[in-house]
């Protein structure tokens, strides 16, 4: 039998922040001058692009907050998702 519930999943908006700030200054923002203000990796930074993230760095959101002038709420949110349980029936 599979069930369903609802559970919260934590979500990052590093790709909005970018296009915002690339639209107020006229120009592509490198991914690789982010990653090195923020002290990670250019891999750390796509995964961040591609919600892609399983472990989050108080250190890094700091950071990322600096680079865009924003609050942890503007680059964090939850997202509420169906996630599967499958139990087991004894017939």
């Amino acid at each position: 039998m599979t069930l369903f519930r609802r559970k919260r999943v934590l979500r990052n908006k590093l790709l909005e922040l970018m296009q915002e700030r690339e639209r107020k200054i006229g120009r592509r923002l490198k991914q690789h001058d982010i990653a090195q203000f923020a002290g990670v990796s250019d891999h750390t930074i796509i995964n961040w692009i591609r919600n892609d993230v399983t472990k989050f760095d108080g250190q890094t959101i700091e950071r990322l907050c600096d680079y865009f002038n924003c609050d942890v709420g503007d680059l964090l949110y939850f997202e509420w998702v169906d996630a599967e349980d499958t139990l087991s029936v004894d017939e």
